[in-house]
């Protein structure tokens, strides 16, 4: 589940803007799982972030103001992304030692 949603928010920055239909249809798909509020289905956005203890909504404000980012010029753009690509090993440490 950590691999689809990392797959998700790396296609979403890495295919904004794209010229491309293959990559534009991407970038199209992986926006449509994200902001869809469907939660019955197993791999959901929602889900998987209830799944991960992740905050649904808190995702999805993070990835809309680095979309609206995009638009209003702020400097962040394809190239530029959120972070450092998320790391699954080092999240579930902290889990363990906050437990």
């Amino acid at each position: 589940m950590f691999a689809v949603l990392t797959n998700a928010i790396e296609c979403l920055q890495k295919y904004a803007g794209a010229k491309s239909r293959r990559c534009h249809k991407i970038f199209a798909e992986a926006e449509d799982w994200v902001f869809n509020a469907e939660s019955r289905v197993l791999f959901s956005f929602e889900h998987v972030c209830e799944v991960l203890q992740l905050d649904p909504s808190y995702m999805r404000k993070g990835l809309m103001r680095w979309k609206n980012g995009l638009h209003n010029g702020e400097g962040v753009g394809p190239r530029r992304r959120l972070r450092e690509p998320l790391r699954l090993q080092r999240r579930m440490r902290e889990t363990r030692i906050a437990v």
